[in-house]
């Protein structure tokens, strides 16, 4: 049986590599900015988006680590419900916003 972790890994990867997309980062305040996920080889990538104006400029792709999605999608939760997760998110990762963006798009 698989973990919670992984059911969201398969679902991310099963979207991204059935429908690479830009999508859109989600500031507590303000819009956002674009930018291109896609799934390959049961990995997924952000890169600068492609298809919008406001896209984020990346200057190489960033693999987004398997082994924090449990992590991300919990700061993610409780940055939903008002909570104060910037230092944490950073500390995790440099990719937060991202990760924001992604669950945001899977409305996870």
């Amino acid at each position: 049986m698989m973990d919670e972790n992984t059911i969201v890994w398969e679902t991310m990867v099963r979207s991204f590599a059935n429908n690479p997309r830009d999508v859109q980062t989600v500031p507590l305040s303000g819009g956002g900015i674009w930018f291109f996920v896609y799934a390959e080889y049961g990995n997924i990538y952000v890169e600068s988006g492609r298809n919008h104006t406001n896209s984020s400029i990346i200057r190489n792709r960033r693999r987004l680590e398997k082994e924090k999605t449990e992590k991300m999608l919990s700061i993610y939760h409780r940055r939903s419900r008002g909570e104060a997760v910037a230092q944490e998110a950073k500390a995790t990762t440099q990719n937060q916003v991202y990760w924001y963006g992604i669950f945001a798009d899977l409305k996870l």
